[in-house]
């Protein structure tokens, strides 16, 4: 079989940087507060709680929204600017991991995935996006790396029992996020496609 070529992976320590994508749910959930959540949660908002997870298909598909306080704690450990974290904390991350359980090859493609709260579509912040962003800033070129690679991959091949994980970013609202997320499958994207929707998701709030 020929070697299957992996999408939008950075040319210089490739093995280095799909280590961290793994690694990532840990290292973010070492900042969680320790605060109890309290019993009244702002409606609209969820407290920070475990991730939720959703098997269909031989996908395994986990769901983590990340509460502010934690993702200003995770990138100001790592050197960032305020006016970075600033906006970063306004966001509206999830911290998504895919496990392919399956024999065959799932392919990542987040233009195939559409987002809602409360019916009303959003849209993703892409790396494009955050790169044009970051450049008008100024920011300097560690941190927009560093930025990148805690991101999920816009592409991306999952072999046989291979599992990723990174960071998408909506909208910062009130609401149920809906998410719906297409999977091609086999070599060359011509096995059954997966489709997997899920609507109980909202944006974590401070606890």
């Amino acid at each position: 079989m020929a070697a299957i070529k992996r999408l939008d992976k950075p040319p210089a320590l490739p093995y280095i940087s799909r280590m961290l994508r793994i690694l990532l749910p840990i290292v973010l959930t070492l900042f969680t507060s320790s605060t109890p959540v309290s019993a009244k949660e702002p409606v609209g908002y969820a407290q920070f709680k475990f991730p939720h997870i959703i098997r269909q298909d031989g996908i395994e598909l986990e769901l983590f929204p990340r509460p502010p306080n934690q993702i200003a704690a995770f990138y100001e450990a790592r050197g960032f600017p305020p006016e970075m974290i600033d906006i970063l904390k306004q966001q509206c991350y999830i911290t998504v991991r895919i496990h392919n359980r399956r024999d065959d090859i799932v392919w990542l493609e987040l233009d195939n995935w559409s987002f809602s709260i409360d019916s009303k579509p959003v849209q993703r912040s892409d790396r494009g996006q955050w790169k044009r962003r970051w450049q008008k800033m100024g920011t300097a070129l560690n941190h927009q790396s560093t930025f990148r690679w805690s991101l999920l991959p816009e592409t991306l091949d999952y072999l046989p029992d291979e599992r990723e994980s990174g960071n998408i970013i909506l909208p910062r609202r009130p609401g149920n996020i809906s998410i719906q997320a297409s999977f091609a499958t086999g070599t060359d994207k011509q096995g059954k496609p997966i489709h997997i929707h899920y609507d109980k998701l909202q944006c974590a709030q401070n606890p």
